[in-house]
């Protein structure tokens, strides 16, 4: 298949055919503006009285867009461009004679058999008083290479990269300050588990 066909390389590690890195085509980055237009309107209407939630079904997905291609040393993008939800808590925390909604915190909290790599890396690479990421995965210190024989089933490949346990690997076992809570829930994350975490840890 032709590159115009299969999507063009959008990281280093993308092989093309939508392995575990990135690719795109001509619409994609289209795409992922509108998904980050998406994000701020919906945060206009609730914080403007319009609404009191919003769901915004977009694609590409965005948690792990960081600051950088493969934030917080990831193999890979994750399929993601731009981060949506943190491009809104941003504009929200932004003061109104910025342009932004002036509000003094925001929270995220991300429901994910993956960690959020890059919204943590965004919101919270240093603590900020403004935000609060808040993670709900698949993980944990021994899943991801610490307490394990690291055997070649346990690793991630792209390219030339490795990295252990699930991906996007150990950062989000975890939490380096009060702005983020790392929740990393074992091999599986079930519904109960999720469950109580909101009701235990998150409350």
């Amino acid at each position: 298949l032709t590159p115009d066909i299969i999507g063009v390389h959008l990281t280093e590690g993308s092989n093309g055919e939508g392995g575990l890195d990135t690719t795109g085509t001509k619409g994609t980055f289209d795409a992922a503006v509108a998904a980050v237009g998406a994000a701020m309107k919906a945060v206009d209407m609730i914080v403007g009285g319009q609404c009191v939630n919003a769901f915004c079904a977009t694609r590409p997905p965005g948690h792990h867009a960081g600051r950088n291609l493969h934030s917080m040393g990831a193999v890979s993008n994750g399929f993601c461009i731009l981060n949506p939800v943190a491009c809104a808590a941003i504009y929200a925390t932004t003061p109104l004679s910025q342009g932004g909604l002036g509000l003094k915190r925001a929270v995220v909290i991300d429901f994910d058999v993956h960690h959020g790599n890059g919204t943590q890396d965004i919101l919270c690479s240093t603590y900020d008083p403004r935000f609060l990421y808040i993670s709900m995965h698949a993980g944990g210190a021994k899943i991801n290479g610490y307490d394990s024989d690291n055997s070649e089933e346990d690793i991630l490949q792209v390219g030339n990269k490795k990295q252990e346990g699930i991906f996007p690997g150990r950062c989000g076992d975890s939490s380096p300050h009060k702005g983020v809570v790392n929740i990393p829930l074992g091999p599986k994350v079930k519904p109960h588990d999720v469950g109580t975490a909101f009701t235990d840890i998150i409350e």
